[in-house]
Parts: structure tokens; C-alpha cells; sequence
């Protein structure tokens, strides 16, 4: 089910292509452009939709756990892209480092991090407060909505002066976007096959003074296998726009490994998209860390003066680049076919 999402961009911009994630039966998990900026040329990832993945087998994990499923990940996808192991053994650390690693017969001390984007990360959770809350209606609440996906978009909320769902604070306007869903009256007369994924938008007259919400809806072509789904016969997602462009990639490594350099660390290794403490992935970190990936030169990480080595490893794909003190890439990316080839096959390995 490809999601197409309207969107302004907050620059000017000449967008060259779209980005997306499709997962198993063709269902978006992502979607965005990419494009230069005018007149600095640079290139810029625009993301305008995002649904996350809980990853298979994982439940509520202590940081400990988490940071041993992202090294088993790294070590896994190391050995299949490159016929040899990363290192030979391996433990705990102090904290720091994470871990005290052995190869070709010397000690070095391994830290952990990863990559996050805490605005995407911050809106995505405010929707999952209204999913949540529509998720505890019960059973044949929502019968104008069956077959459907639904999308909202706060867009820069006239009213609220924010592109943000609704916060803890603002609990009265998640109750009225939910009375908004109850009477969302969808034209299914438009969903044609020729028009079948272009999403039909909530007449204004349907819009409350309150707050400013875009309801989006286009029908459900593969059945998901969510609880959502199976409770109320519709989804409900979230767009949300950010821009990111490969000084802003840089920008935040170099923050992450600055907080690091420290004498009891000497190599790190940084994740795009692995899992979170709830055994949550964010795909939009896979396709942020494609800037870099794309990029044929070395970066400006600045200068260290305890870490040697500073590896990043996209956990979806399966891509390991090497970016300081020089630019590598020892692992391309393993995992062609699907978003979700990567999950099974870690939980498969453990």
C-alpha cells in the first residue's frame, strides 16, 4: 500500500527522486523525496511519512540487552558481507566502555550509541497516544472508516502554532480528533483502480475551529497484520514532515562521538534504525543514513584525541561504513527484497 502524502517544503527545493520503504506486501513504511537545495546545492532528505516497526521477539529491554541485540546484529551482518569475523571474543565492560573486545590477539575498548531523531521520534510518540486511545474504543466504533488508512497531518497547526500531535497538556483535542474519525465520511465512489492510491482529503467543512488536523484516506490494498487492523478493520498513521541534509548527519555524529571521546574508549560503533528500549525501529534512520552512504568523500568529523575508530551500522539494511579516521565501506547493504528481511534474520540467528 504506497501512502502519498502532500507536503511543502520549508526551502526551496528541487526534489530528483522519492524514498520509500516498503515492507512484506507492499506496505509503506516510509516515504519521502530527495532533492538539492537551491542556491547552496546541497543535497536534503525530506521525510513526510513514517510508521515504525515493533521488531519481532522483543518486549520492554534493559540497556544492556538492547546494546547486546545491536552487537549481535553488527557481528552478524560484519561476517556475511565480508567472510571474517569482526572480532574474536568479546565481553562486558565497565560502562564505559560497553564492551572489551579481542582481535588478532589485542584488547580495544568498544562503545555503543545510536543514532536517533528526536523530533520524529517525539511526534511519532505524541500519535501513539491518540492510536492508543482509539485502540481502547471498543469493537464497531469506526464502521465509516472499514478498509481504509487513515493519515493525519497537523501540518503547522494554525491554532496551536505547532506541526505536533496534540500533548499530555492538550488531552481536549485528542478527544475531538477522534470525534472527527467517528464522522469522517469517506467518497469510496473515487476509489477507482486508476485513483485507488491517491488519498482523498477531509473537507474542510469538517474541520473543528479548535485545531487544524488533514484527515487522509485511501484504501487498504494488503491486509496488515496489526492488533489495530484486526480490532477495527481500518489504520491509522501519522505524517509528519522534517528535512535533513548530510551537514546535519554529520553535525549529530560528531556530537554523539564528542560525548564519547573519552580515555576507557577507543572504537565505536553508532546504529541507524536498530531498536529501542520497547523493540521499537524507526525506519527513517535507514534512509537519513543513505546520505552518507551516497557521499563519496570523507567527512569532517574533527579531530579525537581517545577515539581511533568510528563505524556506523544501518540495522535494517545491513550496511557497516567505517567513517573515521578515513572513509570505508566494508559491508553493503545485505538486505535487498524487504524492510523486514533484516528482523527475521536476526531473529532467526538468535
Amino acid at each position: 500500500m504506497m501512502v502519498l502524502i502532500p507536503f511543502r517544503p520549508d526551502i526551496s527545493l528541487s526534489a530528483s527522486k522519492m524514498v520509500a520503504y516498503m515492507g512484506v506486501g507492499g506496505e509503506s513504511f516510509v516515504m519521502g523525496a530527495s532533492g538539492i537545495s537551491q542556491p547552496d546545492q546541497k543535497q536534503q532528505l525530506v521525510i513526510v511519512y513514517e510508521k515504525p516497526i515493533s521488531a519481532l521477539n522483543y518486549a520492554e529491554r534493559s540497556k544492556d540487552t538492547k546494546e547486546d541485540s545491536h552487537l549481535h546484529k553488527f557481528l552478524l551482518d560484519y561476517m556475511n558481507g565480508t567472510g571474517i569475523t569482526f572480532c574474536d571474543t568479546y565481553r562486558r565492560g565497565n560502562d564505559p566502555p560497553d564492551y572489551l573486545i579481542l582481535r588478532r590477539g589485542k584488547e580495544c575498548l568498544l562503545d555503543l550509541a545510536q543514532f536517533t531523531c528526536d523530533k520524529r521520534r517525539k511526534a511519532l510518540a505524541l500519535f501513539e497516544r491518540i492510536k492508543t486511545k482509539v485502540f481502547h474504543d471498543e469493537h464497531g466504533q469506526y464502521p465509516n472508516l472499514f478498509g481504509a488508512n487513515i493519515v493525519l497531518n497537523f501540518d503547522k497547526d494554525s491554532h496551536r502554532q505547532s506541526s505536533f500531535p496534540p500533548t499530555t497538556n492538550e488531552e481536549k483535542y485528542v478527544d475531538e480528533i477522534i470525534r472527527g474519525l467517528k464522522s469522517f465520511v469517506i467518497d469510496r465512489s473515487s476509489w477507482v483502480e486508476s485513483e485507488a492510491d491517491l488519498p482523498q482529503k477531509l473537507e474542510k467543512e469538517n474541520q473543528k475551529e479548535s485545531i487544524t488536523v488533514d484527515f487522509y484516506a485511501s484504501p487498504i490494498q494488503n491486509i496488515p497484520v496489526s492488533e489495530f487492523f484486526l480490532k477495527h478493520n481500518f489504520e491509522l498513521s501519522l505524517a509528519f514532515y522534517s528535512r535533513y541534509s548530510l551537514d546535519d548527519v554529520i553535525e549529530e555524529i560528531s556530537r554523539v562521538v564528542g560525548k564519547h571521546d573519552k580515555p576507557e574508549i577507543e572504537e565505536m560503533i553508532i546504529s541507524f534504525s536498530a531498536p529501542n528500549e520497547k523493540g521499537i525501529v524507526y525506519p527513517s534512520e535507514s534512509i537519513i543514513m543513505g546520505l552518507l552512504s551516497d557521499s563519496d568523500t570523507n567527512f569532517d568529523l574533527g579531530k579525537w584525541k581517545y577515539i581511533k575508530v568510528v563505524h556506523i551500522h544501518d540495522w535494517i539494511s545491513g550496511r557497516i561504513m567505517t567513517i573515521y579516521p578515513r572513509l570505508s565501506c566494508p559491508v553493503n547493504p545485505r538486505y535487498f527484497h524487504s524492510i523486514m528481511s533484516s528482523i527475521f534474520s536476526y531473529v532467526c540467528q538468535s
